[in-house]
Parts: structure tokens; C-alpha cells; sequence
């Protein structure tokens, strides 16, 4: 069984994998994670081939792929450009393996136990340390923080960990039967 996760991104895309012959347990020790960092003064669509082939060879050959969503109360002039990149992953994914997307302030909630009515951020440092209070796991940064905790939602949706609490039980639930992607 293997699972991917992804928090993407034009210059660090955050990913995690977790891979296991065995689908009865979850190990900890087969988490594995990082940030994809796009070389400096790679711009356009020679940056974006260079994601999308990161991208697809940490996900090559995995039963479950988790992304997360686009935040659309963004004003960075770059969100067009994001959104690019995410459809065009998912485009090269689909239909060979079956992925899903997690809104990120559902994500931030299932990590943290927080989220904002008006719409704020939660603080990259708090999910940083909520990654590694909940989960036991310590990001180097922010996109590889948010790429562990969906990847905690592939886990939960491959059946191989259960939901700590209520909510994340809930919203594993709920991402399985909009089964994005295919």
C-alpha cells in the first residue's frame, strides 16, 4: 500500500509518502517527507514541468493520492498560475490512480483542532507544531507540515489509520464519498 500526499506549490511543494507491504498497522517509521524546492530563476512552464515531474515520481504506484485544495479567497497574483499546476497533475494522474482534495481549512482543522470563521489563516508555525504534538512528526517547514497532515488523510482513507477524533473520522468520511478524481 502506498499513499502520497502533496501540498503544491510553484517554488516548494510539500510531499509525503507513506509505503507498506503490510495494510493491517500503520508504521510510523515509513512516513517519509519533504519539500520539493523548484531551482532559482525557474519561471513559467519550464518551473511547472519541473513540479509536475516531482510530483509524479513521488506518486508513481500509489494506491491513494491526497492534495490540497485551492484556496480561493486568495489575492496572490499567482493563483492562476497555481491552479494550473494542481489541474495539470491531476490531469496526468487521472484516471490511473485515484486522488482527492482536502479544502485547506479542513486541513488545518483535522491537524490543529482549529479553523476560522473569517477566513484567517491559521499560523504555519501552529501547524508545524500540531504536525509534531498530534503526529509526532517534525516539518521543516510549513508546505512539508500541511503535506504530512494530508497524508494522514490518504492514511485514514486507505483504511490504514483511524481518525483521532470526531472531526477528522468525519472528514475522512466525507472525502472518500466525493472520491475526487475519478
Amino acid at each position: 500500500m502506498k499513499i502520497a500526499a502533496f501540498d503544491l506549490s510553484l517554488t516548494a511543494t510539500g510531499w509525503a509518502t507513506y509505503e507498506s507491504a503490510r495494510n493491517d498497522a500503520f508504521d510510523l517509521s515509513l512516513v517519509q517527507s519533504g519539500t520539493f524546492r523548484a531551482p532559482k530563476g525557474m519561471t513559467g512552464m519550464e518551473r511547472i514541468d519541473w513540479v509536475l515531474r516531482s510530483v509524479l515520481a513521488a506518486a508513481e504506484g500509489a494506491d491513494v493520492i491526497v492534495f490540497e485544495g485551492a484556496s480561493y479567497a486568495s489575492r496572490d497574483p499567482s493563483a492562476f498560475e497555481r491552479a494550473g499546476l494542481a489541474h495539470i497533475i491531476q490531469w496526468n494522474l487521472w484516471p490511473d490512480y485515484p486522488w482527492y482534495l482536502v479544502a485547506p481549512m479542513s486541513l488545518k482543522k483535522f491537524v490543529a483542532d482549529q479553523s476560522s470563521e473569517k477566513g484567517e489563516s491559521i499560523k504555519k508555525e501552529h501547524m508545524m507544531l500540531a504536525i509534531f504534538q498530534r503526529f509526532g512528526h517534525t516539518a521543516k517547514d510549513n508546505n512539508e507540515a500541511d503535506a504530512l497532515g494530508l497524508l494522514y488523510v490518504g492514511l485514514g482513507i486507505a483504511g490504514v489509520w483511524r481518525g483521532q477524533n470526531a472531526y477528522q473520522r468525519t472528514l475522512i468520511e466525507k472525502i472518500k464519498q466525493q472520491h475526487g478524481g475519478q
